[in-house]
């Protein structure tokens, strides 16, 4: 990614944590430029795990686990609510209201000097940056979602967001469970959060088995472990084998600092394809600009592109600087709006 690229890049990826939750004032003076001692690669990687907790825009067809239904058709109130949540993710409205008040925790920044960080061995560096409030470590690990039941909002906005309450204004521990694809929902229980949960992915398999498939394994003896001692193996970055009815599952697993391991495996070439795209770009200067001059006939002739990166809600678009033209990448072809950034015409969608 060339330097010009970067520099877009990364003041996207800051002014999407101040957009909702990153409050410079919290910061000493030495810090004012947040995250400084950060690779623009780890950068990335912090912004993907936190910004994977939001579920992103979309017409969602939703499915139901026989479990679910059976709890629902017991309790009225929670069907509403459910409901609710089905009705707007079928339709693409927002759903951030009920998701953890986390979502607005400030990405982790060590309470030290860049100087002072750099100093540390390994071992301690991790300890300053694990798992803190900005990741979900049952969304990390197993891909699952989880959203608060309540049947109010609470006028008092957090970060602006007015998250979802009971009657008390409280947040009770009852939550749905959902597995949140680009397309598709998949609602599979209702239970208190649980970063361990055998009993889910059970469910997984009993109604949704194919969400499973990408992690099965052909391993065989596979050790048997007690819901202790799994936890503490996988909050040490350890994976654990699950043993299910009949086979075998073995997810990406976490980092020692809570991050997901298949995000940092996707990561590593995510630049350079960014690169690539930036450079299919360029290739086609020549018909953007025809393209650019028809819709602009009454203003002076443009005659260069400036190619930039704009991150907005989770989502990455590629503009052009002078016109103000979105630009989709959509395999080998290239397509223009004339808004800017305009939902739909983003190239990476970071969201869950």
């Amino acid at each position: 990614m060339n330097d010009a690229l970067k520099a877009d890049f990364y003041t996207s990826l800051i002014n999407e944590f101040k957009s909702v939750n990153y409050n410079m004032k919290e910061l000493p003076e030495e810090k004012k430029e947040p995250f400084d001692f950060y690779d623009i690669r780890d950068l990335f990687l912090i912004y993907v795990n936190w910004r994977k907790r939001f579920i992103g825009p979309g017409f969602r067809k939703v499915f139901y686990s026989k479990e679910l239904k059976e709890k629902l058709s017991q309790n009225k109130k929670l069907k509403k609510i459910v409901e609710k949540l089905e009705y707007k993710l079928k339709n693409a409205e927002d759903v951030t209201p009920f998701l953890t008040t986390m979502v607005v925790c400030k990405p982790h920044v060590p309470s030290l000097t860049k100087d002072e960080f750099e100093a540390l061995s390994s071992e301690e560096r991790e300890k300053q940056m694990r798992i803190t409030p900005d990741k979900d470590l049952l969304l990390n690990f197993f891909g699952i979602q989880h959203l608060h039941l309540e049947e109010y909002y609470n006028n008092r906005a957090n970060n602006g967001i007015k998250f979802t309450v009971n009657s008390s204004f409280q947040r009770e521990k009852t939550i749905l469970l959902a597995k949140v694809e680009k397309d598709r929902a998949y609602f599979l229980d209702i239970n208190e959060h649980d970063f361990y949960n055998r009993n889910i992915l059970q469910i997984m398999k009993n109604n949704f088995e194919h969400l499973l498939k990408p992690f099965e394994s052909t391993l065989e003896n596979v050790s048997k472990y007690s819901d202790e001692d799994a936890i503490d193996m996988l909050k040490l970055g350890i994976n654990v084998p699950y043993d299910i009815d009949d086979k075998t599952y073995i997810f990406s697993g976490i980092s020692t600092i809570g991050t997901s391991n298949s995000d940092f495996f996707e990561s590593k070439g995510f630049f350079q394809e960014i690169e690539d795209n930036y450079t299919n770009i360029v290739s086609k200067k020549v018909l953007m600009l025809d393209e650019i001059n028809k819709s602009n006939h009454h203003l002076t002739k443009q005659t260069e592109l400036k190619i930039g990166i704009v991150i907005e809600k989770g989502l990455l678009f590629f503009v052009d600087k002078i016109s103000n033209y979105t630009i989709k990448i959509k395999q080998s072809d290239i397509y223009l709006s004339e808004k800017y950034c305009e939902l739909g015409f983003h190239s990476y969608d970071f969201n869950s």
